[in-house]
């Protein structure tokens, strides 16, 4: 998911659950240790996340259909 907090950990939860981003005053992060910001959210957007997520669920897809080869009997 890359770096907690940042651009694509920040646009991928407001993809899926936007009411758990808590996006007044989104800044750099300082560090885990400090804030628990590794990464730079401020580019986030819904769009970016949906993207990301298209693209996770197609490598998946392909990941699956490589592993089952030729036999589809396990897909309705």
């Amino acid at each position: 998911m890359g770096r907690h907090g940042g651009l694509v950990d920040t646009a991928t939860l407001l993809a899926v659950a936007p009411e758990h981003v808590r996006t007044d005053g989104m800044s750099i992060g300082k560090g885990m240790d400090v804030d628990g910001v590794t990464g730079d959210p401020n580019r986030a957007t819904t769009e970016i996340g949906k993207r990301g997520m298209d693209f996770s669920f197609a490598a998946a897809m392909d990941q699956i259909q490589q592993l089952l080869g030729d036999d589809q009997r396990h897909f309705p």
